[in-house]
């Protein structure tokens, strides 16, 4: 039986071959940084959401510090993938934003609560209805919307750095969200 690969896994194979091409930040000398790339959750491409068929990934990278205990530095998106899921079989393909990575800040973290990784636990199924309701798909239950919702603003409070730095692409959609921060 042939195996399925899931858009996100066609972005994160798409993106490691041009991740090897992007320069790290100029750092002062002796500051070790260990940087590795990261994907954002599919996001809508365009406002409003529904049937306008293309997700966008954004591609942006977190490095560990060893001077720093409770957090991670973050770089702004080098790269997006862009997939049209009207498409029977969608193929990303990755646009550059730049060669070189620009560092924004630090983004900490902490354990999260047991309501909240109930939340996180939930992120396939509210990126799967995401990418149905981008689709076009008929039959997005208002429960799905809810559980969309949910999830996305979980994960921007857990993401605050690169969610701020999406702010200008993902307005509209952040505001849909109306996640109260």
């Amino acid at each position: 039986m042939a195996q399925t690969v899931s858009l996100s896994e066609k972005v994160n194979a798409l993106a490691a071959k041009d991740w090897r091409k992007v320069a790290p930040p100029a750092l002062p000398s002796g500051e070790p940084r260990f940087w590795n790339f990261q994907s954002s959750p599919p996001l809508p491409c365009a406002w409003p959401a529904q049937g306008s068929g293309k997700i966008c990934y954004y591609l942006y990278a977190q490095a560990t510090d060893p001077r720093l205990a409770d957090g991670v530095r973050v770089a702004a998106p080098w790269a997006k993938a862009v997939a049209d899921l009207r498409l029977p079989s969608p193929d990303p393909r990755i646009e550059l934003l730049g060669m070189r990575l620009e560092e924004l800040g630090i983004q900490g973290y902490r354990p999260l609560s047991g309501g909240e990784l109930a939340i996180v636990k939930t992120g396939d199924a509210a990126k799967r209805g995401l990418e149905a309701w981008v689709a076009g798909r008929p039959g997005l239950s208002p429960g799905s919307l809810a559980e969309i919702k949910t999830y996305y603003c979980q994960w921007k409070r857990n993401n605050g750095v690169i969610a701020a730095a999406l702010a200008p692409q993902q307005a509209e959609f952040f505001a849909w969200l109306a996640c109260g921060d």
